[in-house]
């Protein structure tokens, strides 16, 4: 017969899905890679090892005759980006005192489902704050998109494309120059006069390299994004953006038919210089989030916790960022007047 903590535990669990479905719409990045099926499973293993396509597999011909040699001068275009996992842990807990406070199961699940949701948002929070700018001071293990100024092991840099340097997932950009390094395009401070056209400008630029796939999803700083809005003044357009269709309509910028989102995380100063980072303009189909299978948030069985009067369950991540391709992305620097 199931005990009173094996029936909350269930009910726990119920819960932790419920509130995923939900969290996952507020997260600007987060939100995208679920909508955009960008979350990619994967059953254990000692790291993730993620295919990149960064080569050409052989070479044409033209059959002018119709006798000329094929050629089978093939080779492997992919080679292996490598991530290590990022694993972290939160807890969720109601002490005995409480208990005794609140009887009756459902006084008891209100408190642990105010606490799941608590200790959700601070986590997805700082996956974000980490994902974006590298800026969360807990999850260091898990990738970065902010490769800026002094640091090295991010994605982005405010480099040209082709003199960039830094080593991601074990891959040197400098030698993979044409399809390893991002796009970058620099409104140097005056939105009014080159924003609209370096934003085109970073657009186009990733077409010409993007394997596959277009800017889908542009986030920006709320500086950017406010001098963006200014900058249409009579021509604002709005469109319905996928993630909120199912929100009443709610409706959000857009440039090029592609949705603008407000990301706080943006907005950041480049370590050791002076360039802000103001917008990622992303092609979501040249970039994945890994989950391990048993650590896709999840939820722990509800136990005593030792050496404390309390019960607890312990909510696990095992999770890692990584790219396909950076030339399909773009990075706007100094947009924010």
């Amino acid at each position: 017969m199931p005990t009173a903590h094996d029936l909350q535990s269930t009910t726990l669990q119920v819960l932790n899905k419920r509130i995923t479905d939900q969290l996952y719409r507020k997260t600007p990045f987060i939100s995208q890679a679920q909508a955009n099926g960008l979350i990619e499973r994967i059953a254990g293993g000692q790291r993730v090892e993620n295919p990149v396509l960064l080569a050409e597999h052989g070479e044409i011909i033209q059959l002018s005759n119709g006798n000329e040699k094929t050629p089978f001068n093939v080779k492997d275009p992919t080679r292996l980006s490598k991530h290590e996992w990022a694993d972290f842990v939160g807890t969720v807990a109601i002490t005995h005192k409480e208990k005794t406070r609140n009887k009756g199961p459902q006084a008891q699940n209100r408190i642990y489902e105010i606490r799941l949701k608590s200790m959700r948002q601070m986590l997805m929070k700082e996956v974000e704050k980490q994902l974006i700018a590298a800026s969360s001071t807990i999850l260091t293990d898990l990738e970065t998109m902010n490769g800026f100024g002094t640091r090295t092991e991010g994605w982005f840099e405010n480099a040209a494309y082709g003199s960039q340097t830094n080593v991601v997932g074990t891959l040197s950009k400098a030698t993979y120059s044409e399809s390893w390094q991002n796009q970058l395009v620099d409104v140097a401070g005056n939105f009014a006069a080159n924003g609209e056209t370096k934003m085109a400008e970073g657009v186009v630029q990733t077409q010409l390299y993007a394997p596959e796939g277009d800017i889908d999803i542009i986030h920006a700083s709320p500086a950017s994004y406010l001098r963006y809005k200014e900058s249409l003044r009579d021509d604002e357009r709005y469109m319905a953006a996928k993630e909120f269709r199912l929100d009443g309509g709610k409706l959000a910028l857009d440039f090029s038919g592609v949705p603008l989102v407000v990301n706080p995380n943006l907005g950041f100063t480049v370590a050791g210089g002076s360039d802000k980072v103001s917008m990622y303009m992303l092609n979501s189909a040249l970039l994945r989030l890994y989950f391990d299978t048993e650590g896709e948030w999840e939820l722990g069985a509800l136990r005593e916790m030792e050496g404390q009067f309390a019960y607890g369950a312990r909510l696990f991540v095992a999770m890692q960022m990584a790219p396909y391709h950076l030339a399909g992305h773009c990075v706007v620097i100094n947009a924010e007047a």
